[in-house]
């Protein structure tokens, strides 16, 4: 992720870096919060050029933890999708585009 950021950065392109570090961010921590309300330990969290893992330990003890903890990441990204949608949809955020 940060070679892509620095690629981003000396582009010009810094609220592109930002808005997708902070959405690889907080879909990560909201999987080690998940796993953290099942009691699970999160090891570590490793971001990758366009994503990353949340390394948590025990998780293959119970399937249905599994699950869950591997749906909270997407969902926690749909519900931001959807609340930038409506924000753009009412005037109170900028379009993706201007971002660009």
């Amino acid at each position: 992720m940060l070679i892509c950021g620095l690629i981003w950065l000396l582009s010009g392109n810094v609220i592109t870096f930002l808005t997708l570090a902070f959405t690889v961010i907080i879909h990560e921590f909201f999987h080690a919060l998940c796993a953290r309300g099942f009691s699970l330990v999160c090891d570590s969290i490793t971001l990758y050029p366009f994503g990353g893992d949340a390394h948590i330990i025990g998780i293959d003890a119970n399937p249905f933890y599994s699950a869950v903890i591997a749906l909270a990441g997407p969902l926690l990204s749909l519900f931001f999708g959807f609340l930038y949608s409506c924000g753009t949809e009412y005037g109170i955020l900028p379009r993706w585009s201007e971002f660009v």
